[in-house]
């Protein structure tokens, strides 16, 4: 069993902008991640939600965030980004921030089909603006492929 939420590797015309935004490290799951449904299934066995540890024979023992650090590649030092966002016009947003903008907002929310669908390809001979929209999307979808795979 594999993970692939995106079905390719990130374009290398946009691996220098993923690098600058601190994205060029979740990028490199793409490859997929081997799952092991034996150990999945004895570990969601285990899980206590009441301690949210892993209660096992040896002990007891949970995930930090140094475990997803090591495993995913990620950097976890440096600033936080957190700030308040002033709600807009958000086909307005989207125009802006993609040149694409969706007839079907939820909330905040924009259908992935519509990333997949207008980003799914960029040419090596693209222009500045148009990379910067395409690694906006790109974003977006690793956003929503691994880091809030809960779809509630």
């Amino acid at each position: 069993m594999y993970i692939h939420n995106l079905s390719v590797r990130a374009p290398r015309v946009i691996e220098q902008h993923l690098q600058d935004e601190g994205f060029l490290h979740v990028s490199r799951i793409l490859g997929g991640t081997k799952l092991d449904p034996t150990l999945i299934n004895a570990l969601v066995e285990g899980w206590r939600p009441e301690t949210h540890a892993f209660h096992l024979l040896w002990g007891e023992c949970t995930i930090t965030l140094e475990d997803i650090t090591l495993r995913l590649d990620l950097l976890v030092d440096g600033a936080v980004v957190m700030r308040v966002l002033g709600v807009g016009d958000w086909s307005a947003i989207c125009k802006q921030l993609l040149d694409k903008v969706s007839d079907k907002f939820r909330g905040s929310r924009i259908e992935m089909k519509l990333l997949k669908d207008n980003f799914n390809y960029i040419d090596n001979l693209a222009s500045d603006v148009e990379r910067q929209q395409y690694l906006r999307a790109f974003i977006m979808r690793l956003i929503r492929g691994f880091l809030m795979l809960d779809k509630s």
